[in-house]
């Protein structure tokens, strides 16, 4: 018996059509809750002038994309750095870097892990390729988030920079030396927190981190690198109250470094250079009675060294064992055989006192309520006058060895910089729906400035051991700015 199938069209109730229809939207509704992306491009410069004459510029920009839906996100970014002197840019690098992670919450714990690659571009003579890292975290936490104590980890490799060495007169005997400084760390973080009523009904919040970082040494496949064995320690401690903020950073690292060249299976070290320091920065953000005006500063102390091994084949340099293995490096013995040991410490230190005033148009109580096409529009100015002074002594000690015998010559350089005055800020943050931009400028005003320099050498008659020498150069001028520009959802 033939099997038929019979299609009957049935007459929709307007109520229940209805129905689905808003069951549409609110399904609708509920995937855009679900889903969160947004996307930002960066640019920043620095222009110091002496007179009427751009004297360097460092500029960066970047762009970065995030996309997060269901507790998953995915971010990814790229970033183009250039240095130059005068304008417009030249020796310009990209990178683009791209992470992806995931974080859950519960009543007791969040815990959350992500992983990415970057690529860096522009190494020279080869580039890094796939540089990985992959993160964790922990954090144990009240219903009410009123205490928190968390821990994490993480894996990250980079390039931190690339080294160049070349004599100053060209010769045909010695190359360019470039070499890049890649770096394979490890971080272990440690945080804590509390946060609750304080006198008068104000919210109080007390935060405090620690992370220790190593370097794992690592070995390029490449003709010049430089590998390190470092051990960082960083700590942050902060408390906000009644418009109060108040924060302190400390940070101390020592470590090595290390200049190889690997040819033909053979490795020579050709550069040492053993260092440590130390970093002290607190910032203070008062929210005054007066409307829209708050009083920042800032206060920081650093100090670092570089220290001389007076081991054997420990130099600081020993651009000999930079040459290749070739017969112009046996004929170059006569001219390059001298090494150089450098001991220098420097410290600086930076203080920083203003105000910032600041006006938002716009009803950002009822942004929500308003949907996407509230605008907000908010300028500001700010005053701040800075203090800041520097020091460096280095002693460079030159070895030349001729026949049986060694000739050391030893040259101190002392270089002090004093400098205050004012910074004049303006900015503007202005917001439409999903789009932001943030744009900010500052112009350097120094009113008091002071370098000197002095150059001694132990080989040099007394009456001629000290050469003290003008800056010849005066700080004038100087203009920095930024902009962001983006959106999200």
């Amino acid at each position: 018996m033939k099997k038929t199938t019979k299609f009957v069209l049935k007459k929709q109730n307007p109520a229940e059509v209805k129905k689905r229809g808003l069951a549409k939207i609110a399904l609708g509704i509920a995937f855009l809750q679900g889903l969160a992306c947004s996307a930002e491009i960066a640019c920043g410069g620095l222009f110091l002038s002496n007179e009427f004459e751009v004297a360097r510029g460092e500029h960066r920009f970047f762009a970065r994309g995030d996309y997060g839906r269901y507790g998953v996100s995915y971010d990814g970014s790229w970033d183009l750095s250039a240095g130059s002197h005068g304008f417009p840019t030249r020796n310009a690098e990209g990178n683009f870097a791209w992470t992806v992670g995931f974080e859950s919450s519960y009543k007791y714990l969040t815990f959350g892990a992500s992983a990415g690659t970057s690529v860096s571009a522009g190494s020279g003579e080869s580039d890094s390729g796939m540089l990985p890292r992959v993160s964790a975290h922990m954090v144990m936490h009240a219903p009410d988030s009123m205490f928190y104590a968390g821990a994490g980890m993480s894996r990250v490799s980079m390039d931190l920079a690339k080294i160049k060495w070349s004599l100053d007169e060209e010769s045909d005997l010695v190359p360019e030396i470039s070499a890049i400084w890649e770096t394979h760390l490890l971080k272990k973080d440690f945080s804590a927190g509390f946060k609750g009523r304080g006198l008068g009904g104000h919210t109080q919040r007390l935060d405090f981190s620690a992370s220790y970082i190593r370097s794992t040494p690592y070995n390029r496949d490449n003709e010049y690198y430089i590998r390190d064995s470092l051990n960082i320690w960083y700590v942050n401690a902060s408390y906000s109250w009644n418009g109060l903020s108040v924060s302190y950073n400390y940070a101390d690292a020592e470590g090595r470094l290390y200049g190889i060249r690997k040819q033909d299976n053979s490795t020579k070290r050709f550069m040492y250079a053993p260092f440590s320091g130390n970093l002290h920065l607190a910032d203070l953000t008062y929210e005054t009675p007066l409307p829209r005006l708050s009083i920042n500063a800032i206060a920081a102390y650093g100090q670092a060294q570089l220290h001389q091994d007076d081991s054997r084949f420990h130099e600081t340099l020993a651009p000999n064992r930079a040459l290749r293995n070739s017969v112009l490096q046996a004929l170059s013995f006569s001219f390059l055989q001298q090494n150089y040991r450098v001991n220098a410490n420097a410290e600086g230190a930076l203080g920083l006192l203003g105000t910032t005033y600041r006006k938002a148009f716009g009803d950002t109580a009822r942004a929500v309520s308003r949907g996407p096409h509230n605008v907000i529009f908010e300028p500001r100015v700010s005053a701040n006058f800075y203090y800041a002074q520097s020091t460096l002594d280095a002693d460079l000690t030159s070895e030349r060895t001729q026949f049986i015998s060694t000739i050391k010559k030893t040259e101190n350089h002392l270089w002090n910089a004093e400098s205050f005055g004012a910074i004049a800020g303006l900015g503007a943050r202005f917001s439409y729906g999903f789009f932001h931009l943030d744009a900010n400028a500052y112009q350097l005003i120094p009113i008091y400035t002071d370098t000197d320099n002095s150059d001694k050498s132990e080989n040099t008659k007394p009456s001629e051991s000290t050469d003290k020498k003008g800056s010849g150069y005066k700080l004038g001028n100087g203009f920095f700015g930024t902009l962001r520009i983006g959106f999200s959802l």
